[in-house]
């Protein structure tokens, strides 16, 4: 940077010498121009109107060649910042815990929701009513340790992430579970236990409790 800096007021210097050396050619031919071949004062128009013109030339080439430095040096200026921007690292915002991430699922099976939910005080109706089966199937699946299908584990998986969230804002899942059947207000409107029946409900439930964490209860 420092030497197209200086680069750049060498050309500037020569740039003004250049001009003042046409200005003095100009000037010299007025005074000096072959006396014995013309009048004088036929002369004068005429040699002043050259005079005039070349000036005229010499700064527009000046004015040109200053307006060709400062273009280049707004692309310069634009392909640094281009450059930098994509080269930051972009900050984490401190949003809330998010579901998106969970890892596709596979293998499912009815041991593995057991595990999830014996930690909660959630009814076999209310379980149906959050993974979108029917109670028949939940007994179904009990029976011989069924598959659930992915959309129905991941939901599952979910609710679990629901819970530890839960955990760290109450202490106990029981704590959660009086809250969430409470109806409690949030800023984007009231929730409820249907919440965790839907994706974007689980969302809004997670954002409630990372501000509970934070000391927000709004």
């Amino acid at each position: 940077m420092k030497l197209n800096t200086m680069a750049d007021g060498l050309l500037d210097i020569a740039l003004r010498l250049a001009f003042v050396m046409a200005s003095i050619a100009a000037t010299w031919l007025y005074f000096f121009i072959d006396q014995n071949n013309l009048k004088r004062k036929a002369i004068g128009k005429k040699a002043f109107k050259k005079i005039w013109s070349y000036r005229q030339m010499s700064y527009i080439w000046v004015s040109n060649v200053g307006k060709m430095k400062k273009n280049n040096f707004l692309k310069k200026q634009t392909t640094y910042l281009q450059k930098d921007s994509g080269s930051k690292v972009n900050e984490p915002s401190p949003a809330y815990r998010s579901v998106k991430s969970l890892p596709p699922v596979k293998d499912f099976t009815y041991s593995e929701f057991k595990k999830i939910a014996d930690k909660t005080p959630f009814t076999q109706a209310e379980w149906a009513s959050i993974l979108h089966v029917s109670e028949r199937t939940l007994q179904r699946y009990a029976k011989n340790n069924g598959h659930f299908a992915p959309i129905n584990a991941e939901r599952a998986l979910q609710i679990e992430k629901v819970l530890k969230e839960a955990k760290v804002a109450f202490g106990k899942v029981e704590n959660f579970y009086n809250w969430i059947k409470r109806n409690p207000y949030m800023l984007e409107g009231n929730l409820s236990f249907n919440s965790l029946t839907t994706y974007a409900g689980i969302e809004k439930v997670l954002t409630q409790l990372g501000r509970i964490q934070h000391g927000l209860f709004a």
